[in-house]
């Protein structure tokens, strides 16, 4: 099956028809989960500023995504005050 693409990462079904003979069939589904980390990127306003012992208007967050751009969760990130 050259050129054949899955992207996103969830449940997926794949189908399968042909013109002559009419036929049909669907593959089993299967789900596709997203890969290593391998990039990180802010989330939210970078340069903000606020009083010691204060929050920040927007809570600091960032995207950790795998090769195929897909979000990656459960990556722990840690944030340091530079």
């Amino acid at each position: 099956f050259s050129g054949l693409t899955i992207t996103g990462i969830g449940a997926h079904t794949l189908q399968f028809s042909s013109t002559t003979p009419a036929a049909t069939v669907n593959s089993a589904s299967f789900t596709v989960v997203a890969g290593a980390p391998t990039s990180i990127a802010s989330n939210s306003v970078t340069t903000q500023s606020a009083n010691a012992g204060t929050a920040v208007a927007a809570p600091p967050s960032v995207i950790v995504r795998d090769a195929g751009s897909n979000p990656v969760s459960g990556v722990t990130v840690n944030f340091a005050v530079t």
